[in-house]
């Protein structure tokens, strides 16, 4: 059975600080690595992986994509494959999310719906409350 390990927990203030410790996670992620986004409507998630995004090397921006299910954004280290369900509420197939899976990806799910169904994947969840003003505490988990 799956346990979710509490990694780290942060403040920031900002959507710059948001983005560095985004970047700052991004140096120990592997190709693989599946990312699962939780919280409010903007709470920052999408700024987030803006600052995974840029850490893996592309220049673009993560837009969020409520309205396209699935983004993909080439990247110097690994592209970054970005799913949006908050349309969907957990209308999908996982084997939709499954075959972008590779050593080459880093696969994200904004709105991940029903979290226990991505555990055999052994995903980071990253969640994200809202605080006072552009303040955010995030934590990040690791299932084992």
């Amino acid at each position: 059975m799956e346990k979710l390990k509490i990694l780290s927990t942060f403040k920031t203030k900002n959507s710059e600080d948001t983005i560095k410790k985004a970047f700052e996670f991004t140096e120990k992620l592997v190709g693989g690595d599946f990312l699962l986004l939780s919280g409010e409507i903007g709470s920052g998630k999408t700024t987030f992986l803006n600052g995974v995004l840029k850490a893996l090397g592309s220049r673009k921006k993560v837009i969020s994509s409520s309205f396209s299910l699935m983004s993909f954004y080439k990247a110097r280290k690994f592209n970054l494959i970005h799913f949006d369900f908050y349309r969907i509420e957990g209308r999908f197939s996982i084997m939709e999310v499954i075959e972008y899976l590779s050593q080459d990806n880093i696969v994200a799910i904004e709105w991940p719906y029903d979290i226990k169904k991505y555990s055999l994947f052994k995903p980071y969840l990253i969640d994200i409350k809202m605080l006072k003003g552009d303040n955010r505490f995030i934590r990040v988990y690791k299932y084992e």
